[in-house]
């Protein structure tokens, strides 16, 4: 039988993760959220009613670790960009240097 109030506790610790960008706890609880929902089923369509607000969290959770891998991506890209120019000034202040 799910219980509502670890709906709750479930929905408010992956908000809490996923808004403090903390993506290690968010994978653990993840783990602990299919676990539980494993143990729980089958669900009968009252209780999978009761799961929306969890759903909504883990959804919100989701497109925030999205949204990260995403800017992440693009800084790698920048970054990866920037690279010969940071490898050219590398040389040419270790020549400047060599001729000091």
């Amino acid at each position: 039988m799910v219980k509502p109030k670890q709906i709750q506790h479930l929905a408010q610790r992956l908000r809490g993760a996923s808004e403090a960008q903390d993506w290690a706890a968010l994978a653990v609880i993840d783990q602990e959220l299919a676990q539980w929902l494993r143990q729980a089923a089958p669900l009968t369509e009252a209780e999978r009613l009761a799961l929306k607000p969890l759903a909504h969290a883990h959804e919100q959770a989701r497109a925030a670790c999205a949204a990260a891998a995403e800017t992440l991506a693009r800084r790698i890209e920048a970054l990866q960009a920037g690279k010969d120019g940071w490898l050219a000034y590398a040389l040419h202040s270790e020549s400047d240097d060599a001729n000091a």
